[in-house]
């Protein structure tokens, strides 16, 4: 083994002399290599959403001394076989002495689409529905060191989502409803689902609804707000 070693060392020593003595010029006609990476394509789904018509109302309420805001019905497509729906809205019933308050809003969504088979190898699909409501409720009563005084309450209505075909329901997802009273509040962060069932290609109706209110008796004394 050492004389393998010093063999080997003896033939590796003098090659820097001999790379020093070549020529470094490069051929002018040397042509010049180019490496461009590019990300890859995903896959697009085997199954698609094409959105149809729709028809999205809220519709606000109020009495007394009240405001309502936002009012959104949002729509997005994030991927080819994907639908997300996201309804804002906010409702605040204030006290005072001339009347009740009294103020609320409802969602109503109406939105087709139709379900393709884009891969002719699929045969059947699963659609999948889950819910959440995220915000806060508040009773708007005036706490004090005896205890709670006065105040009125606010409400998060069931929010439902129903899948329809024709007359027929193919499948349904509703998140609770919360409700808050007095010097009560309540921060709502709920979600229902994911709940599937099969589905095939041909024309559909998403029907969703939700809603909030909130509302105060008349008050002489100054008191906090009730909202959802």
């Amino acid at each position: 083994m050492k004389k393998f070693l010093a063999g080997l060392f003896g033939m590796l020593l003098p090659l820097p002399v001999w790379a020093a003595a070549q020529d470094a010029k490069v051929p002018a006609n040397t042509q010049e290599i180019k490496i461009s990476v590019t990300p890859a394509t995903a896959a697009a789904p085997p199954v698609s959403i094409t959105l149809g018509n729709r028809h999205g109302h809220v519709t606000p309420s109020v009495s007394g001394c009240s405001h309502t805001g936002g009012g959104n019905i949002d729509v997005q497509q994030p991927t080819s076989d994907t639908l997300v729906v996201t309804m804002t809205g906010i409702a605040v019933a204030i006290p005072s002495p001339g009347k009740d308050a009294f103020a609320q809003m409802d969602f109503d969504l109406c939105q087709t689409f139709d379900v393709s088979f884009d891969d002719p190898k699929v045969k059947k699909a699963k659609i999948t529905v889950e819910g959440r409501v995220i915000g806060l409720l508040r009773g708007g009563g005036k706490c004090t060191k005896k205890g709670c005084c006065g105040g009125g309450s606010a409400n998060q209505n069931e929010g439902c989502a129903t899948i329809n075909c024709g007359p027929a329901s193919v499948i349904t997802v509703c998140a609770p409803s919360h409700g808050v009273g007095g010097c009560d509040s309540l921060s709502v962060n709920c979600h229902e689902g994911p709940v599937s069932g099969p589905i095939a290609a041909g024309t559909y109706n998403l029907h969703a609804t939700f809603g909030i209110s909130a509302s105060h008796p008349k008050s002489i004394l100054p008191c906090k707000a009730a909202s959802a």
